[in-house]
């Protein structure tokens, strides 16, 4: 992580802040906060998540729709998971990053004066969008007795949703004979820049894989059970392909998830160099959906 002293004189420090960052950004995305925490007497740590961190491939986009060692001819994602369990992994190797960097301050705030309280330093972990379940998972996955004293979630992502999103299913679904009819607008309204042939094929790969995961014939045409089943099944396309014994609906499953989607012109138009009249942000604005789907069964499994 980037390590950021509180710029207040030693033994004042009033806590420590871990930031993760979200899936479309980089550490900097915590610039302006970490410098008013700073003044404010915090110690704050800036972590980079897991698959982050590389430098572009390329300065602009190709054509490609599928997932590649330069995803994009941009991106290099070649660590990105591709399940929830690297991503516990990541959280797990981090809390022991924070319980020793959390020692290391404390000592040096009470070496420096007699004064500090160290019963009152607070240590808070949190994150913004995808980085609020991986802030969570660090608390969850450390145990009751760990050092954290806050967590603090900043519009997070918990799973694949849109504002409008449930609406739309709910009217969909209440005129539809089945509930595959309304796959498409599912896919079609997410965040995600997803195009018609996009969302068809996903909705395919929904239909060829149902029936390996659970009793189709069971399935009713709920909201309810609409929205729990499409979430289990982004989950269970990524974590238990196995299940799908038919070569060729699982090869048909693999092109889905291995095609590649992204945030849309927004994210792009952000990741310009700030002389380009844009933020300077770093992360991913494409990606494969297999990679988006790990980040989904993560958050779910949080």
């Amino acid at each position: 992580p980037q390590r950021r002293l509180s710029s207040c004189t030693p033994g004042q420090a009033k806590g420590v802040f871990f930031l993760y960052h979200g899936f479309s950004a980089c550490p900097d995305a915590y610039n302006t906060l970490a410098d008013r925490m700073q003044a404010d007497c915090w110690h704050v740590y800036q972590i980079s998540t897991i698959g982050h961190g590389f430098n572009y491939c390329g300065s602009s986009y190709d054509n490609s729709t599928k997932d590649q060692p330069c995803t994009a001819g941009k991106y290099n994602e070649s660590t990105l998971p591709e399940s929830a369990e690297a991503y516990v992994e990541f959280v797990q190797r981090m809390y022991g990053v924070i319980e020793n960097e959390v020692g290391i301050l404390t000592a040096g705030e009470q070496a420096a004066s007699s004064a500090f309280d160290a019963d009152a330093f607070e240590v808070a972990v949190g994150g913004l969008s995808f980085g609020a379940p991986l802030a969570t998972g660090t608390v969850v996955l450390a145990g009751a007795d760990s050092v954290f004293t806050r967590l603090v979630n900043m519009s997070p992502f918990f799973g694949i949703a849109y504002k409008g999103l449930d609406d739309l299913l709910y009217k969909c679904l209440a005129n539809a004979a089945d509930w595959t009819e309304c796959l498409p607008s599912f896919f079609s309204h997410t965040p995600y820049d997803i195009s018609e042939q996009q969302a068809q094929a996903l909705s395919v790969m929904v239909e060829q894989s149902v029936g390996y995961f659970v009793n189709a014939a069971k399935l009713d045409s709920s909201f309810s059970t609409f929205n729990l089943l499409l979430r289990k099944l982004i989950t269970w396309s990524v974590e238990k392909p196995e299940l799908i014994t038919d070569a060729t609906k699982l090869e048909y499953v693999n092109n889905a998830l291995n095609s590649v989607i992204g945030w849309g012109w927004k994210c792009e138009m952000d990741e310009k160099s700030l002389t380009d009249g844009g933020l300077n942000r770093g992360g991913f604005c494409k990606f494969a959906v297999r990679k988006i789907a790990a980040a989904h069964a993560f958050a779910q499994f949080v």
